[in-house]
């Protein structure tokens, strides 16, 4: 298991880039008007304010598994419940089968978290 992206909401693009690429140095780079930085294999994903409008807020760090079906359903045992994001809202998913290979689950106490094979 590994950390694949971890995103967060701040200010400007500017400001991300600054803070992140002059002041800690990291490599960044512009995806779909979003400001990754590269920290060894994995990226830190800035989101502006206004995307956090428009995206409902959703704020994750996303994980790298070797077997997603077997997590989706030890989360759902566990009452989880699973869902993908569609236009900013969760769209919970209904049935899980063995081709799942990303979902979304919120811990216990509301963090969302994103599993990824």
């Amino acid at each position: 298991m590994n950390i694949d992206h971890i995103t967060y909401f701040g200010g400007t693009e500017e400001e991300a880039s600054k803070f992140y690429g002059e002041i800690l140095g990291l490599e960044t780079k512009i995806v779909d008007g979003n400001v990754w930085a590269q920290i060894g294999d994995e990226f830190i994903r800035h989101l502006s304010p206004l995307e956090k409008t428009q995206t409902g807020g959703n704020c994750h760090f996303a994980v790298k598994v070797d077997n997603v079906f077997e997590i989706a359903k030890r989360a759902a045992v566990s009452g989880c419940v699973l869902f993908k994001i569609v236009d900013g809202e969760e769209l919970p998913i209904a049935q899980i089968d063995k081709e799942i290979n990303q979902f979304f689950v919120r811990d216990f106490a509301g963090n969302m978290v994103e599993i990824l094979a």
